[in-house]
Formats: structure tokens, C-alpha cells, sequence
């Protein structure tokens, strides 16, 4: 799986949040950290787009929307031939969404002070993967970058590199997988890493055997 990740951003240079996304992609293989700049070169930009699996639209939310560039990216190159028509080349593709909020967690929530969820906000995304056959991964928001714990920040990266290069992103098998040969890509550098990817390993096998003992019986209950 390839993944392209474009970045919409009115002050990249200026920005922690996407400097530190930035070190998390570089490790990851199969995937190509796009930053837009104007004026687009649609053609350039739609081949990207065609090259990849997996297209990841990353940036700060500015008024409950992307900011202006995001938004003229997808005005500009998102048309024909890639989109309509018996074009369909984004047909089978996934769409994902990184976005990052000055606001708390919280204030997303109904009831909550913004009056709204995150997931109400970037409807417009799911509305356009829909239209354009494609699968939605759920968004992946990262509130206040700036007040994390360290730890916090430590585990953001990890869920990030997963989000942007796990074909099973979203299922905790499939997340499982993606850990221990994330691990194994390390274990040269890091030999402390070992007794964890062995510990993963045995975790593996364990839910593998209960998973195959709970289809035996469900199959038992069907006779």
C-alpha cells in the first residue's frame, strides 16, 4: 500500500504539530509527505493522487473548515478526469483525515462548547469519499498538540504511523501485526526492544487460539 499524505497549511514552517508528523511519516515506508504550494499543477497533482492507495488530507482546522489552500486543492484538482464521469479513478481508493484543533477534546462532544462532534465538522470528507467511491477512514483529530504529555505525544506517534501506513488500521489485529513489524525493523538498533516483541509475539498467539476456540463453538451452537 502507498500512502500520500497533503498538507494544507497557511504556516507550515511555523508549525510544531506538523514538523513532529513530519519525523513520524519519514519512517515510514511507501509514504510520500506532499505540501502544497501554489499555483497547483493539476495534472501533477492528480497523478499523484492516482499513484497512491491511500490519500491523507492533513491541517489545522480554521473556522470549522480546512484552510483556504486545502480547500482550493480540492476546487482545482479533484474534477475530471479523476472524479466524474466513467473517469472514476479514485474508485477503491481510501480517504483519511488528520486535522488539528487549537480546542480541547471536549468541546467536540455534544453538548459540548463548539455545539458539535469532529465528526459532524468533517462530514463534507465522508460526503466526498462516498460520492467518489471510496472508503472512509475515520478522522483522526489531535487536540491541543501543545499541552500533551510526553507519553501522550510518544503514543500520538505510534497511532499516527499507523494511520498513515497500517492497510489494517482500525483493527486491533491488524494494529497487532503492524506493531510487531514496526519492532522487528528496530530490533538492530534497539536489542532492549526484543523481550517486548517476544511478549507481543505470545500475545498474538494467545487471541489466536481463543478466537479459533470461540468459532469452534459458535459452530457447535449452529448444529
Amino acid at each position: 500500500m502507498k500512502t500520500l499524505v497533503v498538507v494544507g497549511h497557511p504556516r507550515l514552517g511555523e508549525s510544531t504539530t506538523q514538523q513532529f508528523l513530519k519525523v513520524a511519516a519519514s519512517e515510514c515506508a511507501n509514504v510520500t509527505w506532499h505540501e502544497l504550494q501554489l499555483p497547483f499543477e493539476v495534472t501533477q497533482e492528480q497523478a499523484l493522487i492516482q499513484q497512491h492507495d491511500r490519500i491523507i488530507v492533513q491541517f489545522p482546522l480554521y473556522w470549522y473548515s480546512a484552510p483556504a489552500i486545502m480547500r482550493q486543492w480540492f476546487d482545482e484538482v479533484w474534477r475530471m478526469p479523476l472524479t466524474t464521469g466513467n473517469y472514476r479513478l479514485l474508485r477503491g481508493k481510501q480517504l483519511g483525515v488528520v486535522v488539528t484543533a487549537g480546542a480541547a477534546r471536549n468541546e467536540f462532544q455534544t453538548g459540548g462548547k463548539q455545539g458539535a462532534t469532529m465528526d459532524e465538522v468533517l462530514r463534507p470528507y465522508q460526503m466526498t469519499a462516498r460520492v467518489t467511491e471510496m472508503e472512509y477512514l475515520p478522522a483522526l483529530p489531535i487536540y491541543q498538540f501543545n499541552y500533551l504529555s510526553e507519553q501522550a505525544k510518544q503514543e500520538l506517534y505510534i497511532t499516527y504511523q499507523s494511520y498513515i501506513s497500517n492497510p489494517e488500521h482500525g483493527h486491533f489485529a491488524g494494529l497487532e501485526q503492524w506493531l510487531l513489524a514496526r519492532l522487528d525493523s528496530l530490533i538492530t538498533t534497539m536489542p532492549d526492544l526484543v523481550p517486548v516483541l517476544a511478549q507481543l509475539r505470545a500475545n498474538q498467539e494467545e487471541l489466536t487460539d481463543i478466537a479459533q476456540q470461540v468459532k469452534w463453538m459458535r459452530q457447535e451452537d449452529d448444529e
